[in-house]
C-alpha cells in the first residue's frame, strides 16, 4: 500500500477528446457504446447527443486483458484446517500517511 496525496491546490484533472462520444465514454468510466446510447435515447443525461461509434480506447484494451491462469499441478492445497491461510495484512496506519 502506498500513500496517495490528492490534497493539492491549483490542480485540475481534465479529460480531453476531439470527439464528443469519446469524451462521454471517458466521463462515464469507459462505458460501452450500448450503455451510452441507452443514456442518450432515454434522455437520462443532459447534453448527451446521438452516439454512433467510439474511437479505439487503449484503457479499455488494458482493462480487458486476460490474466494467465495458475499453472496446473504447481499449486499447493491444504489438507487440514488452517494449514494454508490467505489474508491481506495492513497496519497500523499512521495519520501522517492519511493526510500528508
Amino acid at each position: 500500500m502506498f500513500p496517495f496525496d490528492v490534497m493539492r491546490e491549483n490542480c485540475v484533472l481534465v479529460a480531453k477528446s476531439s470527439e464528443a462520444a469519446d469524451l462521454w465514454h471517458l466521463r462515464y468510466d469507459h462505458l460501452n457504446i450500448k450503455g451510452l446510447q441507452l443514456l442518450g435515447n432515454r434522455n437520462m443525461v443532459f447534453g448527451l447527443h446521438e452516439i454512433n461509434a467510439l474511437c479505439f480506447c487503449e484503457g479499455c484494451v488494458y482493462g480487458k486483458k486476460c490474466i494467465p491462469s495458475f499453472l496446473v499441478g504447481k499449486a499447493w492445497r491444504a489438507s487440514n484446517y488452517l494449514e494454508l491461510i490467505h489474508t491481506d495484512l495492513c497496519g497500523p496506519m499512521s495519520l501522517f500517511f492519511a493526510f500528508h
